[in-house]
């Protein structure tokens, strides 16, 4: 075989000189490295199959460029690897956005590195131009669904250049009815520490107070699940139980002086025990 190992072909044997003899040997043997060569080719009706490693467009040994700038080392093929990123934040920046296209990025450097997408591009659904936190010893597939956004698959996380918001979003859940719509995060800002925040069909939230009972969040089966806020009998001016209360073989106690104890039942008898 007369290729190298980037897949460049050349004729086993040296060029024919113009009014020599030309060897019948020569001949032969260059048209059967041709015919080899040929038969190793994968055919374009796929009649033949693959036998080694599909290998991507690849470049490899890259320094990522000082410092966390969009622009600089630009990626033009499929697989990048980084092998030196001297300081967290050096960057490489992926190629404009094109539906379907698929980017590797392989960090082997010592530092987490910034990928930033192409001016005016996003990655994951963040900020235009926010760049992808690639951890040093990490690999991340990126894929372009839309032409203007990025989905990353691996190793890094996200770190948007500001504080986003999440508006018209859908939650869904397994099955049927178990989605939240239209959910602002600014709904969140609603509660306070100790409550619980549930959803209705409206997808209005609504605050659970301390103490309220009656809420229920729906199941993926049938029937539904209460839910079930927090007791501080402090807050209730008036708490009564709806059943006995068994203290089993602890006291009730109080942190100050009681004068004057009244004690009422309604309907119920009364035994107290000094």
């Amino acid at each position: 075989m007369a290729r190298n190992g980037s897949g460049t072909y050349s004729l086993p044997e040296d060029a024919f000189v113009f009014d020599t003899v030309i060897s019948h040997t020569t001949v032969n043997s260059n048209f059967s490295d041709i015919g080899t060569e040929i038969t190793n080719s994968v055919s374009r009706n796929g009649e033949s199959s693959i036998t080694g490693i599909l290998k991507h467009s690849v470049t490899v040994n890259q320094t990522a460029h000082t410092g966390s700038v969009q622009g600089n080392n630009p990626i033009t093929t499929e697989f990048y690897e980084i092998s030196v990123c001297a300081n967290p934040g050096d960057a490489c920046t992926l190629p404009a956005a094109v539906a379907g296209q698929l980017v590797i990025i392989v960090n082997n450097g010592a530092q987490s590195a910034d990928v930033f997408p192409a001016s005016g591009d996003k990655v994951d659904g963040g900020s235009a131009n926010a760049a992808f936190a690639l951890a040093s010893g990490a690999n991340a597939l990126f894929i372009c669904q839309d032409g203007t956004d990025w989905d990353s698959l691996g190793g890094g996380f996200f770190t948007p250049s500001s504080t986003t918001t999440l508006t018209n979003k859908t939650f869904n859940a397994n099955g049927t009815g178990n989605s939240l719509s239209n959910v602002d995060v600014a709904d969140l800002a609603a509660g306070t520490d100790g409550q619980l925040i549930t959803w209705g069909a409206d997808a209005a939230p609504t605050v659970v107070a301390v103490g309220t009972s009656g809420h229920f969040l729906k199941s993926q089966g049938a029937g539904s699940v209460p839910v079930f806020a927090e007791l501080a009998i402090s807050s209730d001016a008036s708490p009564q139980l709806g059943a006995n209360l068994d203290i089993l073989a602890y006291n009730i106690t109080s942190s100050s002086t009681i004068m004057n104890p009244s004690i009422s039942s309604t309907g119920k008898a009364l035994v107290l025990g000094f």
